[in-house]
């Protein structure tokens, strides 16, 4: 590998903002690969780490293939112990690979530093280092280039690995081109012989940063770089008692393991190293494959120069006028939430305490005057760091231009905050449509979809060219087609060619391309749906079914941290999201954070919302209370819930408290549930049925209900991986064989999500 000392990178040429999306901020380092700077991810508004590639490298249209396939691969890797990974991309002439920022220095740093480390604190950080190239080892990735300057040391998160996907790519290049590549001081004789890297690779280069953190030494003595890869070719293991003889016998024979010339004589992965750690501590470790870090690290919303959060009050009006012109607010929200720079989030007051709120958010307040030839609208922008407002706007519209008003409104209110004009004008709503137009999208929020269909028919017969009332009927549609029965195929095409008319007409606006997302996922194609929620997202920044949706997706293939800031977004936007509560409740779970799980509970009660899949994470972890309390609510059924929702519901509550045995709920479920044309639908209700057989000790049929969901084209890696309900399956000779689909089906998202 070419040393720091020998790149050659000019960062004169890269743009502020790269790829439209990440605007560079500072740079943080240099190394062989290229320049690494920090940048500000405009749609997500977080810190990433940006590297860009030396222009030989990304010249090379082989080299850039090879960069592609091993990002890929090291995105399967979610863990705090490990910077995540997302896309290896270009910008012009610019190649660049795109990672989490994590705040720290390198471990290299600290050695220098403070010189050896004390024991404790060194199995403190080897402990952290493992249990992240274990969850690496276990999702077949391979670092290939572990070294201090590759580990940093992060306030409360300890050691975590970077580089993942780098060291691979390039080993490919240099095994045609010289034989080796990596680093030759931590570099197994394995990898300096120009063969393939295995997990004991790695393990050979944890050991010597292992040596190196406890004793500031080289095992050994030839420092010369073509004198030790010539040594460890001819299987030189080092003497450790002699180079460092205060080193205690277990730190000895642990590295003396690890440094073994034979792969097959090291601890195979990183898990069996962590076992071995374990036990120098004391106490059982179990290696984690997944979750959270344990301090919440993510980065506030609204900061530095990402989009602009805004929130609208109803603009007041006289007496016997406000409901009249109640459409100017709500045509001015949707004008709004258009812009590319500004998300506008729904005015709802105080909210659950521990929920994600932008740090600073501008309000929009104003008064509407009619006049005889058409309206004067005066409106006062704030921001909540100040009492004083941003600035004060008054616009006269015609009546003749009323259509244009929201737009026009919105496009001033973007120029006072430096942001995009909206885009083109839409028809306006009066007073009844715009009443029907509010009941329907209530209706369709609350899973109604034939009510939401009835009453945007109603509305559209007074409106029949609105754009808003054309893509809301198109959303009901599809929902009602494929949410709770079958749809004919006739039907199917039906439907397919009125999403195509829609995007195709309505291409500027997301709900065209939500539709399409809607259809793709309940027929089975996932990397489609992602795709087209990403393209939703970018035309409408304010489209918090869009980002629910994704946030699914992407806690399915395990992508944790990434699916949390696009729920923080869905419920900023709007603190009644259902679907965005619903998915972070599951996340709650799987991250095993079951306090916040109930407070969300009770949130969801307030809310009004209950579900069957809240009902279904509860039993993972039942509590008594939480369950009765919900009961309650399922009782009274305020919302008045579909009645497959309902009746599911209360028979999952019931089993929870123990009025029902666990053979019961599951032939009762097995009674509710019904195939339909959605194979979302399908798939999430046969793991359901596969949860409930192997809490009956049923494992049979949960075979059964498993190779069904698999049928369904499955993609939920992270349920195959970390559900505690479903562990009696694991060792299943067909598990794997599922498992292995699944795997497949979570990259293909990926790929959609990031390229």
């Amino acid at each position: 590998m070419i040393g720091a000392d020998d790149a050659e990178t000019d960062d004169c040429d890269i743009p502020p903002v790269v790829a439209g999306r990440y605007q560079v901020h500072e740079r943080i380092g240099e190394g062989g690969m290229g320049i690494v700077c920090t940048a500000l991810d405009l749609d997500l508004e977080e810190i990433v780490a940006v590297k860009f590639l030396r222009s030989d490298l990304a010249d090379d249209d082989s080299l850039r293939t090879r960069f592609r396939r091993e990002v890929k691969l090291a995105r399967r890797v979610t863990h705090p112990n490990v910077a995540r990974v997302f896309e290896f991309g270009r910008d012009g002439a610019l190649c660049f690979l795109t990672m989490e920022y994590v705040p720290g220095e390198s471990l290299q740093a600290l050695l220098q530093r403070e010189g050896p480390l004390t024991p404790p604190r060194v199995l403190g950080l080897a402990v952290g280092l493992c249990e992240g190239l274990a969850a690496a080892h276990a999702a077949g990735v391979v670092h290939g280039d572990i070294k201090p300057a590759n580990i940093l040391v992060a306030p409360e998160r300890g050691a975590v690995l970077t580089d993942f996907g780098i060291a691979q790519a390039l080993s490919d290049a240099g095994r045609q081109e010289s034989g080796t590549t990596g680093t030759p001081f931590y570099m197994a004789p394995e990898q300096a012989r120009g063969e393939s890297m295995t997990p004991r690779t790695d393990v050979y280069s944890v050991g010597v940063v292992l040596f190196e953190l406890l004793t500031c030494v080289s095992p050994w003595q030839d420092n010369d770089a073509v004198g030790l890869l010539q040594g460890k070719r001819r299987g030189h293991e080092p003497d450790l008692t002699r180079v460092a003889p205060e080193l205690a016998p277990e730190w000895a024979q642990l590295i003396g393991d690890c440094l073994r010339s034979d792969p097959a004589a090291r601890p195979e992965d990183a898990r069996a190293l962590l076992i071995r750690l374990a036990a120098m501590r004391g106490s059982s470790l179990a290696p984690t494959q997944g979750g959270p870090a344990t301090a919440d690290a993510r980065a506030p919303l609204a900061v530095g120069d990402g989009p602009r959060w805004i929130e609208v009050t109803a603009l007041t009006a006289q007496p016997g006028a406000a409901t009249e012109l109640a459409w100017v607010t709500a045509d001015l929200v949707a004008a709004l939430g258009e812009c590319r720079g500004l998300r506008v989030a729904t005015a709802s007051g105080e909210r659950q305490a521990g929920t994600t709120r932008p740090l600073r958010i501008v309000r929009v307040e104003g008064e509407l005057r009619p006049a005889a030839d058409g309206l004067t609208v005066a409106l006062r922008i704030l921001d909540d760091t100040s009492p004083n407002p941003i600035a004060e706007l008054e616009l006269s519209q015609a009546r003749a231009d009323l259509h244009n008003l929201g737009a026009e409104l919105a496009s001033r209110i973007a120029a006072v905050l430096d942001r995009a004009a909206p885009p083109r004008a839409r028809a306006v709503l009066d007073a009844e449509v715009s009443e029907l137009y509010v009941q329907a999208r209530h209706a369709y929020r609350t899973l109604h979809f034939d009510r939401s269909l009835r009453l945007f028919e109603a509305a559209l017969r007074r409106s029949p060219d609105n754009q808003l009332l054309r893509l809301g009927h198109t959303l009901a549609r599809v929902q009602s087609a494929f949410m709770f029965r079958g749809s004919s195929s006739a039907e199917i095409a039906e439907l397919r060619a009125a999403v195509e008319e829609a995007v195709a007409n309505h291409a500027g606006h997301g709900e065209s391309y939500l539709a399409r997302a809607r259809i793709a996922l309940a027929l089975g194609d996932a990397p489609a749906c992602a795709r087209d929620l990403c393209a939703a997202i970018a035309c409408a920044p304010s489209l918090v079914e869009a980002y629910a949706m994704l946030g699914d997706l992407l806690l399915d293939i395990g992508r944790l941290p990434d699916a949390e800031r696009r729920l923080d977004i869905a419920i900023a936007l709007d603190h009644g999201a259902l679907h965005a509560w619903t998915v972070r409740a599951r996340l709650l779970a799987y991250q095993g954070q079951w306090d916040r799980f109930y407070a969300d509970v009770s949130t969801f009660a307030a809310l009004g919302h209950r579900n069957v899949l809240l009902a279904r994470l509860m039993l993972w972890n039942p509590q008594r209370p939480a369950l009765m309390a919900f009961k309650a609510v399922l009782d009274v059924n305020g919302d008045d819930l579909p009645p497959p929702v309902l009746s599911s519901s209360r028979l999952l509550i019931a089993y929870g408290l123990g009025e029902v045995s666990p053979a019961e709920v599951l032939q009762g479920m097995q009674a509710y549930y019904t195939t339909s044309t959605n194979m979302r639908r399908n798939g999430y209700f046969a793991q359901l049925l596969c949860e409930l057989a192997c809490i009956a000790g049923e494992l049979a049929q949960a075979r059964i209900h498993l190779l069904a969901a698999d049928t369904y084209l499955l993609s939920d890696w992270q349920w195959i991986e970390e559900c505690p309900v479903i562990a009696p399956l694991r060792g299943d000779p067909g598990f794997a064989a599922v498992r292995a689909r699944v795997r497949v089906r979570a990259d293909a998202i990926a790929e959609a999500i990031w390229g």
